[in-house]
């Protein structure tokens, strides 16, 4: 790692966007990777830099800014919220799923302490907030079924399941094919079934045809003035100015 301002890289001339190098930390062997889950291991990982990205804020940022704000966290990186409580700051949590999905995961811990345990596999269906109607066990993602409620990478793809039954089964925005597809098993989805899929979907009449046009216009209002993706982002910024 370079001392000083020599490890910052400004994305480019013309924003304000810069990265900073962080020091390298030794991954874990084969035999230790394979003695813990993935998302214990993303946990740990992420966990291993937060001395490090407080070291970076303290003598690199806090030095060049007039006012840091506060810090923005994915959902890999929460344990980061540590560091910004730590120097005294707000941290904001980006989450790109959607509601639903967000909402599932409100009701994990919430679930927890009200039924003592964990989702089982040999659950048929479950009732969810945000979800209209009965969520079926094979479709939550794998970290629904985690003794260790730490949530990885897979994440992103496994929500893909729920995000299929929302659009099928709540919002009639898609075409059923295989709801509850896991990456590393043996179903398979046929060309003819594909083919009567595609079909339904560009047929000039088709309801989810029509739905879909009916939703993609309903969301492009929402990210104009007056949609609430707009005044979402709006009161997110005056909630920051605030403080200042």
């Amino acid at each position: 790692m370079k001392e000083g301002k020599e490890n910052i890289t400004k994305l480019d001339s013309h924003t304000n966007i810069s990265f900073i190098e962080l020091p390298h930390v030794e991954t874990p062997t084969r035999d230790q990777l394979m003695s813990k889950s993935v998302e214990k291991y993303m946990n740990d990982l992420v966990e291993s830099h937060k001395s490090f990205v407080e070291d970076a804020i303290v003598k690199q940022i806090l030095p060049n800014s007039p006012k840091l704000l506060g810090l923005v966290v994915d959902l890999f990186c929460t344990p980061m919220i540590d560091v910004a409580n730590e120097l005294g700051l707000p941290s904001y949590l980006f989450f790109t799923c959607n509601a639903a999905v967000l909402g599932f995961m409100l009701y994990l811990p919430h679930r927890h302490d009200r039924v003592g345990k964990d989702f089982e596999k040999s659950e048929s269906e479950s009732i969810i907030p945000r979800y209209l109607n009965p969520v079926p066990a094979n479709v939550l993602p794998t970290f629904a079924f985690n003794k260790d409620g730490h949530i990885s990478r897979s994440t992103m793809a496994e929500e893909q399941r729920l995000n299929a039954f929302q659009m099928v089964k709540e919002l009639g925005l898609a075409f059923e094919l295989k709801l509850d597809f896991r990456r590393g098993s043996d179903d398979i989805v046929k060309g003819d079934e594909i083919a009567k899929a595609v079909k339904c979907l560009i047929e000039e009449h088709s309801e989810v045809r029509k739905r879909v046009k009916e939703m993609s216009l309903k969301s492009r209002k929402e990210l104009i003035a007056g949609g609430s993706s707009y005044a979402s982002v709006g009161q997110w910024i005056e909630s920051m100015f605030a403080s200042i």
